[in-house]
């Protein structure tokens, strides 16, 4: 089988060192390395140093500082979105419009939920696959936790609460949200309801993030989402799932393979903490990821990143903002395709 072509837009700032802590650039790139079906052909960022020092650190591969040339030029077969949030959609249509395969976005999907909808609309119109990086999903605590939940070893599922310190919707929260409905099986969401501070907001990534927002979501399988994030006061777990019989937990700040994973089962009065080989986070996720799109181009199918989940992750936060505007609970679908913090924003009055 021929490799399939990949570029990646948005390298981000050179990184001296490889690893979550780079630019997420790099990571994708790591990851097309690895894989033995992709081939990295081209590279974007609209600083040029910066593609300079991405092609200096990755080896040959034809560089750009405009998105829509290195795609008119380069036709690649998937394409890597790892800019700033704000672009993500027009990147998006514009790489499926030209005939990409696949694409592989960051998250969070987009900074506006008409967006997220234009963006999954334009793959499928162009027949493109449009996935977004919830990686995590991936990751063996998480899909443990999974089937623990699925296979009733909690008792029935009463609701799932996603908490961070430090964090906002429109970055971690993404995660969090996600895996909130991973968690709980991927349901389909009834409503949300929620309040965020935006009075001390703050700009991340060219793109506006709150100080505080609570969001509760209803499933239609019965459970609860709660997600959190700001909390002032607040340390471990990041995510603990409630069922009639029992709980899981999942940590963060665990060591790799000692306690990410923590629960008490149906029948059971002790808390177990299984020893793993993955944690709450991991590059191995990435590979996963890819391995998984490369398989549904090669075979078809679905992965667990398609994007449907994505749009469905990024309909909940939106919500959440447009429920805190409008000062009610929110039935879903949205209607509002401008739902999104900077319509929240706006209707406060904030600077």
């Amino acid at each position: 089988m021929t490799a399939y072509r990949c570029a990646i837009i948005g390298c981000g700032a050179k990184s001296p060192t490889s690893g979550l802590t780079s630019a997420i650039g790099y990571t994708h790139a790591e990851a097309y390395l690895k894989c033995k079906d992709t081939q990295l052909v081209a590279c974007c960022d609209v600083v040029e140093k910066n593609v300079i020092s991405f092609r200096d650190r990755f080896g040959p591969c034809n560089t750009y500082t405009d998105s829509r040339e290195l795609l008119d030029r380069e036709r690649p077969d998937i394409v890597s979105v790892c800019t700033w949030l704000p672009v993500h959609g027009e990147v998006t249509v514009a790489a499926a419009a030209r005939g990409a395969k696949a694409i592989w976005c960051e998250k969070p999907m987009a900074h506006r939920y008409g967006t997220a909808v234009d963006m999954l609309r334009a793959c499928r119109e162009n027949k493109c696959r449009l996935f977004v990086n919830h990686q995590r999903r991936y990751g063996q605590p998480f899909q443990i936790a999974r089937q623990v939940i699925a296979d009733g070893k909690i008792g029935r599922l009463l609701h799932i609460r996603g908490t961070l310190k430090d964090g906002t919707l429109l970055d971690y929260g993404t995660h969090l949200v996600d895996m909130i409905r991973f968690l709980a099986g991927d349901p389909s969401t009834l409503w949300v309801a929620g309040q965020a501070d935006v009075r001390k907001h703050k700009t991340y990534h060219d793109h506006a993030i709150e100080s505080y927002s609570l969001g509760v979501m209803a499933f239609n399988n019965g459970a609860t989402g709660i997600i959190e994030m700001g909390h002032p006061d607040y340390d471990e777990p990041v995510l603990r799932a409630d069922g009639s019989e029992g709980f899981v937990e999942l940590y963060q700040s665990a060591q790799q393979g000692t306690g990410t994973l923590r629960m008490r089962l149906a029948g059971d009065s002790a808390t177990q903490a299984p020893t793993l080989a993955e944690g709450f986070h991991g590059l191995a996720y990435f590979d996963k990821a890819l391995a998984d799109i490369v398989r549904v181009l090669a075979d078809g199918g679905e992965t667990l990143i398609d994007g449907e989940s994505g749009l469905a992750t990024t309909e909940i936060i939106m919500a959440i903002f447009e429920s805190a505007r409008c000062r009610r609970r929110l039935t879903l679908p949205l209607e509002n395709p401008d739902a999104s913090i900077d319509a929240l924003l706006q209707a406060a009055g904030a600077d």
